[in-house]
């Protein structure tokens, strides 16, 4: 080969890498007065998150003739990474964990990993804080201000968050992300916390999205942070589940090995 075609060639591979690198690259939109309404939230929930927290209560779920509720426990490590046990009569103590983009579920029937798709409604949704926090600072989230709207007789402001991927080198799976970790929170304009948050469940295609809101109550200080105690999730409008917690410790020691698959037992 000559070295004329060598570099020709060359040139061309690094064309072809750059072209694909700009039509992959997402443009990210801070909107300003998304962000300051974000902003706010955080302020009026106690300012910046904690760097671990662990909790427990009760799950409740409630099924066609009955509500059935089970002891629950979550680890959460950082703002990406989560543990929940739930105590089961049937399928022992089922754990779910997520670390960053992977995702995988465990019981007595053995372990089962969870699509990236379907990972939203795992994470921060139970915990605002986390998400506005994370939302607020990092470069790499979208906001964009949908306006003001009423909930429940409640002035709101409507927020859309887009992520974007960063690091990725697989296009696919970071179309997959961005489309699927959307989320929309509703902030009260009196008293700037968090209302309402909206995810998007893809349990057939993870083009075709179901939303599912997060409603928040029963708001408690914990160490100057203010935590809702209950959480409630509806699919249309039928509830079907709710969180309450009994206890919340900030800050605490939490082994890594929690959030990696295969370590635990």
């Amino acid at each position: 080969m000559s070295r004329a075609r060598l570099v020709f060639l060359l040139v061309f591979a690094l064309f072809v890498q750059s072209s694909m690198s700009q039509q992959t690259s997402t443009t990210v939109q801070r909107d300003p007065q998304a962000l300051t309404v974000v902003q706010q939230a955080v302020s009026a929930l106690g300012g910046a998150a904690p760097t671990s927290l662990t909790a427990s209560g009760t799950y409740t779920r409630p099924l066609a003739d009955s509500t059935v509720s089970y002891p629950l426990r979550v680890e959460v490590l950082g703002a990406n990474k989560f543990h929940w046990e739930v105590d089961t009569p049937d399928l022992g103590t089922v754990i779910t964990v997520v670390s960053g983009t992977a995702s995988w579920s465990q019981s007595t029937q053995g372990t089962e990993q969870i699509p990236i798709a379907e990972i939203p409604g795992k994470t921060l949704e139970n915990f605002p804080l986390l998400g506005l926090s994370d939302w607020a600072s990092s470069s790499a989230i979208g906001l964009k201000m949908v306006g003001p709207e009423t909930i429940a007789g409640k002035a709101v402001y409507h927020v859309m968050v887009k992520p974007t991927l960063s690091g990725n080198t697989n296009p696919n799976r970071e179309s997959v992300y961005e489309a699927t970790h959307q989320r929309e929170i509703y902030l009260d304009q009196q008293t700037n916390l968090p209302v309402r948050l909206r995810y998007y469940r893809h349990p057939l295609d993870w083009r075709v999205g179901i939303p599912v809101d997060v409603e928040y109550s029963n708001f408690k200080t914990i160490g100057g942070i203010s935590f809702p105690m209950t959480v409630t999730t509806y699919l249309g409008d039928q509830k079907i589940t709710q969180i309450q917690y009994q206890s919340l410790n900030l800050n605490v020691s939490i082994a890594d090995s929690d959030f990696v698959e295969g370590a635990i037992q």
